[in-house]
């Protein structure tokens, strides 16, 4: 979430090798940089997704909150979309 230029998924895919990494970026110029790193980026607001975006993303292993947390209206709605 928040995968800005995508600095931290080249970073991370140097370490792993065969990750896939999957960035949502709200800033389209910054979705469109992070997309020579990312697998795939959807340029999206995550408090407004759909729920067909929300089931594709549902098996990720890990989420990255990047510097988002903080601007989001309602973060504790984002996170309980995550829990059990």
């Amino acid at each position: 979430m928040g995968c800005s230029s995508g600095a931290l998924a080249r970073e991370f895919k140097k370490l792993n090798l065969h990750a896939h990494y999957i960035g949502i970026e709200l800033d389209e110029g910054y979705a469109n940089l992070a997309k020579r790193y990312c697998d795939k980026v959807y340029q999206s607001n995550i408090e407004n997704m759909d729920e067909a975006l929300w089931d594709t993303l549902s098996q990720a292993d890990c989420w990255i909150f990047g510097n988002t947390l903080e601007h989001f209206q309602n973060p504790w709605a984002v996170l309980k979309r995550y829990g059990p």
